[in-house]
């Protein structure tokens, strides 16, 4: 089994604020007035707000809202800004019009996503890859959010290498029982199927789990995989799973507590 080095960091960028007070308090805003707030992490820099002071604010709610946890659903958004599903709407609109954020679906569930630019207009670091489609980036993002919730998981890592493998895995999970599991975001399609078949042995997993946005996908990737002509040993290890099938499982775990 290869081995990966315990003390490896997650590379991938970390959103480095709490909570929407968090942000407040950065950008000298009202609403850090109504909580204590921790101190900002290294890599944010203040910055005049001018730009930021001239929305609407309602707007002002929605952006600081979403970018403190862009892992909330849209309907999850109006009920934690109080503003209502019309005007919610109206909002979002006018800020994916004017270039701001996008909307990722993933099955039902919809999500409103910074562009760098809202970041670079707050001072705020953005947390995802740049120079490539956000999709992949904050996907991966949000199936680590969701995993987070599982209590047998001891360790998520995202973007892993190894020096026997050339590919990036795009989240490994260590099980508290020592079993590795491998997951594979897969926006629209899937390509270079044997490179991800390599990587079941180079990063010693028990399972590679294809993790798709819908139906569809998910039934593209499965066809593509059959068709590839792997051993039976290695189809064994492969799963396909939903986002969606994450969403419900994170809901679950935490009604039970």
């Amino acid at each position: 089994m290869t081995k990966v080095n315990q003390n490896l960091k997650d590379p991938f960028g970390r959103i480095p604020w709490k909570d929407m007070f968090d942000i407040a308090f950065f950008l000298g805003n009202d609403l850090s007035s109504k909580k204590q707030s921790n101190q900002l992490q290294n890599n944010s820099k203040p910055i005049k707000t001018s730009a930021f002071s001239k929305f609407d604010e309602n707007v002002k709610t929605l952006i600081l809202s979403t970018l403190a946890n862009p892992f909330q659903q849209i309907n999850e958004l109006q009920k934690n800004t109080g503003i209502s599903c019309r005007q919610l709407e109206i909002l979002k609109d006018y800020l994916i019009t004017k270039g701001y954020f996008i909307e990722i679906a993933v099955g039902k569930s919809r999500f409103l996503v910074g562009k760098e630019n809202i970041y670079n207009l707050l001072g705020l670091a953005f947390p995802y890859h740049k120079n490539v489609p956000l999709e992949h980036p904050y996907l991966i993002l949000l199936a680590k959010n969701l995993l987070e919730a599982n209590p047998l998981i001891d360790r998520i890592i995202t973007e892993v290498r190894v020096k026997t493998c050339p590919a990036i895995l795009d989240l490994l999970t260590v099980m508290k029982d020592g079993q590795r599991l491998g997951y594979e975001v897969v926006v629209k399609a899937i390509d270079n199927v044997c490179g991800h078949a390599v990587k079941i042995e180079s990063f010693g997993l028990s399972q590679l789990v294809f993790l798709s946005r819908d139906y569809d996908i998910k039934q593209t990737v499965l066809a593509h995989i059959k068709n590839a002509g792997f051993a039976p040993n290695v189809l064994s290890k492969v799963h396909y799973v939903l986002f969606s099938q994450l969403i419900r499982q994170k809901k679950q775990l935490l009604m039970r507590k």
